[in-house]
């Protein structure tokens, strides 16, 4: 890693409190004067109200992203990091199927800098009796899956930009693209026992090729889509379920090379989680680097095919 990870500046906010006037000097006063709806199922009397919860919040967010991106970081030994922004959303929902997503407009790769937002299921888990254990195995998942989005930034840029399009045939390529994005960020948990919803390759395909016909056929009956539309149609699939399946599948061919194993030993492998550290690091610097868009495309299609 080109920056050591005590030298790199965190910033940790809730919204939308940083929203209404950085230059806000007390605090207190701030919280005062921010907006209570009745829509957010208390997360303002038990956050906002709550100075010492804020500070809480702040400091299991920072200790968590620091404790995954220390775990991934061999894998940024060519990568720039500076500045880390962390936003917290109490007041809206943001998108309730990605516990964490990228703030765009506040991320600058060729600065260092990149900005997350953090949606209100992440909010009120933290605030919950949730199992400790369970909670820090589902916090540190989607944090590794944040810091893996980060290595795979541009490609996951171009999934962004066809999510948002309203031309149906773009909104199929996002669909298929979805399940690389997520089946490279999602590889390590995967890889170490979860997302095990489907017990083969030959399950986790026909779901997939099932799934992909329903939804292309939703799509490209409109000649023009709207943003409902898109996001009810999206909401088909699991893609941290199959997206591992697929990515894996996709290069099954150099993999079985790779340890000289046959396909049917390569699904074991998988299966009985016989991958130690070093190779789960080892495969997902594969992927990173050698599968992009354009080739899992064309492994899909052959999917499809079949």
């Amino acid at each position: 890693m080109i920056t050591p990870i005590a030298e790199i500046e965190f910033s940790i906010y809730l919204n939308p409190i940083d929203t209404i006037d950085e230059d806000f000097a007390d605090e207190e006063e701030l919280l005062a004067i921010l907006p209570r709806p009745d829509l957010i199922d208390g997360l303002y009397e038990l956050c906002v109200d709550n100075l010492d919860n804020i500070q809480n919040i702040e400091q299991r967010t920072k200790a968590l992203f620091i404790a995954a991106l220390d775990r991934f970081k061999v894998a940024f030994e060519e990568i720039y990091l500076k500045k880390i922004s962390i936003f917290i959303d109490y007041y809206q929902n943001l998108d309730e199927d990605e516990p964490v997503k990228f703030e765009l407009v506040r991320t600058n790769p060729a600065k260092g800098e990149y900005a997350f937002n953090l949606n209100q299921k992440v909010l009120k888990r933290y605030l919950s009796d949730y199992p400790k254990e369970k909670a820090a195995n589902w916090e540190s998942n989607f944090w590794e899956v944040a810091i893996v989005q980060i290595l795979d930034f541009k490609a996951h840029l171009t999934v962004l930009e066809l999510k948002h399009s309203d031309v149906p045939q773009n909104n199929v390529i996002y669909y298929m693209l979805k399940f690389r994005s997520a089946g490279i960020a999602n590889l390590i948990p995967f890889l170490e026992g979860a997302y095990k919803e489907y017990e083969s390759f030959e399950v986790a395909l026909n779901e997939f090729s099932n799934d992909c016909i329903v939804v292309q056929n939703m799509l490209l009956a409109f000649r023009y889509t709207d943003e409902e539309t898109r996001n009810k149609v999206y909401q088909w699939s699991y893609f941290e379920h199959l997206g591992p399946w697929l990515v894996l599948y996709a290069f099954r061919n150099l993999l079985c090379a790779l340890d000289e194993i046959t396909f049917e030993e390569f699904e074991e492998k998988i299966i009985l989680g016989k991958y130690d550290d070093q190779s789960k690091f080892e495969l997902l610097a594969i992927f990173l680097l050698q599968l992009d868009n354009n080739e899992f495309l064309a492994a899909l299609d052959g999917i499809l095919e079949n």
